[in-house]
């Protein structure tokens, strides 16, 4: 899988982070307009994973990402 939409849905932040953790080959990750996430989904993107594109639009939970 390399693109994964879950736009305007209410999946959860620790979903989202079992996703990142678990998927070596994702590039595109849309998460626009959805308003349950938290930072805690992005507090450790790993190394493995190699996005490119990820869209928080409208995503007003999360607050910043450390690089």
């Amino acid at each position: 899988m390399t693109t994964f939409d879950m736009s305007e849905s209410y999946v959860e932040s620790r979903i989202i982070s079992n996703l990142l953790n678990n998927s070596k080959s994702l590039r595109t990750l849309n998460l626009r307009l959805c308003t349950n996430l938290s930072d805690q989904a992005f507090t450790s993107l790993p190394i493995h994973c190699p996005l490119e594109e990820i869209d928080m639009s409208f995503a007003q939970e999360v607050n910043r990402i450390k690089a």
